[in-house]
């Protein structure tokens, strides 16, 4: 039975064989975060380089901290006053015509020394000491030839603890090349681990610094972590690693923030990664567009239009104008809205006007940007052009134009407003267009009296035709009389016809009735006024003398006129 190497395999067991350094005759410092491992062979610089990289799989050591500085010092203090080789060297800025030393790998001076304060006697002059030694008595660095000096080394391991900085990936809306206010920012954190390391997300601005992971809420700004730990080999070693997404709604408190993610040990052991400033911006909103001048216009008149528009950070507001045979536009181009939210010293408010003159065409625009605290960069500008025989059928419409030239469905990052058409007329002198002014005028003061005319008249009218209405009445009754008078002369001379003395015979024994209101039917009612009412009386007449005037015309008036005496 064979036992299996745990290194096969990048998992838990193997992680803990390598544990805490990768070779055991590498010595983990700890409160380094780092392996090191110190060789008493005594060679020359560069061979002391080569035997770290190929027999020892490592570098010489890097001391960029005291803290590091002072663990080796502790491990080498045995063995005293020897020089041990580190990796500090002048060779390497030299070949860039620069002075100092650095460390191996590296472009740009140490940052951190620990230079012994004076020379040594019988030292070389300085511009032959090119690499540098640490002191084990006193700790310090010293300065000396590389070639033919023998010492012995100190070689560094990164420690399975310690496997270096994170990762930060951000990511944008969809289609999108910065982080705008509104939509949603992704950071993505991969880090190779120790088991037990805790993965924050660290967000910076000029006063605060505020490490946040999943329970927390950074100022009202929502953020969701997830972690996935797996082990993965990298450069022959095995990491625990984990990933983590935080998800930023954009606001406008976070402008002017540095994010970064970082790995933590319970012992505030902290690695970063490289800071991201994100660069928040304002996107562009729908502009407002209002037009008081009337859709029909004429020749000579001026179209008059205003819109408003946060425009969003380096955004523009545009103009546009679709004639029959033709497109205008004007652009605001205004460089300050690049700049964005407005910085101290930068005005809020800035204004400036531009004409146009193309042909008889007359076009003014005044622009005016202003900062608002809400959407950011906000420009208002008035449009008017004069109106030309081109302007009928025209289409006018405002843009807020965006310089990144992005398309997104969720939302307008290049908006439009809701266009104007502009139907004209078209009148071919001003002369004739003031004689139909004078002509509307006339026609306008005429209408005044003609109005109180027919207001006067109807009152009139209506009295005319009641006056009338009650004359019909009183006439209804009088002109059947009338009719029947004249009916009744062509017997009467037949009658005359005969001798007087059968007539006055017949007209003795049978009396002719008479028409209503006849002196004989008269008398009869006469003679009872005494003792009959006066209503009555006339009640009866009107009976008797309709019924009389009936039985004429039916030709039995003789009967009944004999009967009603």
């Amino acid at each position: 039975m064979t036992c299996r190497d745990p290194r096969e395999k990048c998992d838990l067991t193997r992680y803990q064989f390598e544990y805490p350094c990768k070779y055991i005759d590498y010595v983990d410092l700890r409160e380094a975060g780092t392996c090191v491992k110190v060789i008493e062979h005594a060679v020359p610089w560069r061979e002391a380089r080569q035997k770290c990289v190929y027999d020892f799989n490592g570098t010489l050591v890097k001391i960029a901290n005291k803290v590091v500085d002072d663990s080796i010092y502790n491990l080498i203090h045995v063995n005293r006053n020897r020089d041990y080789w580190i990796g500090l060297t002048s060779s390497e800025l030299k070949h860039k015509h620069q002075q100092g030393f650095a460390w191996l790998n590296e472009a740009h001076p140490a940052t951190y020394t620990n230079w012994v304060s004076q020379r040594r006697p019988g030292f070389l002059p300085s511009q032959t000491l090119e690499c540098a030694s640490k002191n084990s008595y006193n700790g310090k660095w010293l300065k000396e030839t590389c070639y033919p000096t023998n010492n012995p080394y100190i070689c560094q391991k990164e420690s399975a603890r310690n496997p270096g900085p994170p990762s930060l990936d951000v990511n944008f809306a969809p289609g999108h090349k910065f982080a705008y206010i509104g939509y949603k920012l992704v950071a993505k954190c991969s880090a190779f681990t120790e088991l037990g390391a805790t993965v924050k997300f660290r967000i910076e601005d000029a006063l605060n610094v505020t490490d946040i992971d999943g329970d927390d809420d950074y100022q009202g700004v929502n953020f969701t972590t997830e972690e996935d730990g797996r082990f993965v080999e990298v450069d022959d070693r095995c990491f625990p690693r984990t990933k983590a997404t935080m998800t930023v709604e954009l606001t406008t408190k976070i402008i002017g923030t540095n994010l970064s993610c970082c790995w933590s040990l319970q012992d505030n052991f902290t690695r970063c990664s490289d800071i991201i400033t994100t660069d928040v911006r304002y996107p562009p909103r729908r502009p407002i567009l209002v037009i008081p001048s009337s859709y029909l216009l004429s020749r000579g008149d001026f179209l008059a239009a205003r819109c408003a528009a946060c425009v969003g950070t380096g955004g523009q507001l545009v103009w546009t104008l679709v004639m029959l045979n033709d497109q205008r536009s004007w652009s605001s181009n205004f460089r300050i809205t690049q700049h964005m939210p407005v910085v101290s010293g930068v005005p809020s408010n800035y204004s400036k006007s531009t004409s146009f003159v193309d042909g008889y065409n007359i076009t003014s625009i005044i622009w005016t940007v202003r900062e608002d605290a809400l959407c950011g960069p906000y420009i208002v500008s008035t449009f008017e052009r004069l109106v030309g025989g081109d302007l009928h059928g025209s289409v006018l419409t405002c843009i807020s134009s965006n310089p990144d030239n992005i398309t997104v469905t969720t939302a307008d990052v290049t908006a439009r407003s809701s266009v104007f058409s502009v139907y004209g007329y078209e009148i071919s002198a001003w002369s004739d267009k003031t004689l139909l002014r004078i002509l509307l005028l006339v026609l306008g003061i005429l209408i005044i009296p003609l109005g109180l005319i027919l207001c006067m008249g109807v009152p009139f009218v209506k009295k005319k035709q009641k006056k009338q209405k009650i004359l019909g009445k009183s006439t209804r009754a009088v002109r059947p009389k009338v009719l029947k008078k004249k009916q009744s002369e062509p017997k009467r001379n037949l009658a005359a016809l005969h001798s007087s003395k059968s007539k006055q015979e017949k007209a003795d024994v049978n009396p002719k009735p008479s028409l209503p209101g006849s002196s004989a039917f008269d008398l009869k009612l006469s003679s009872s006024q005494s003792s009959i009412p006066k209503s009555f009386a006339f009640n009866m007449r009107k009976k008797f003398s309709s019924l009389s005037f009936k039985s004429y015309w039916s030709g039995e008036t003789k009967s009944n006129a004999s009967s009603g005496t």
